[in-house]
């Protein structure tokens, strides 16, 4: 199972943790936390602020991938 906190991609003090059996699953869970809990914020970003946070997802999921 893979993992990544709402809090690694830059939400501090949410502890959210986006969970998922691929890189897609939890890509998914994140966004979808995101639109709920901050969706302020997300609405804000740009299209290139999210390929952006697109892309540090991948490489901290592929870093923790890497650890195992």
């Amino acid at each position: 199972m893979l993992s990544l906190s709402c809090e690694e991609l830059g939400g501090a003090g949410c502890s959210y943790v986006g969970r998922g059996r691929t890189p897609a699953e939890v890509k998914d869970a994140l966004f979808t936390h995101a639109a709920k809990a901050h969706p302020d914020k997300l609405k804000k970003m740009t299209a290139k602020q999210k390929a952006d946070m697109v892309k540090m997802m991948d490489q901290l999921l592929a870093k923790k991938a890497r650890k195992k």
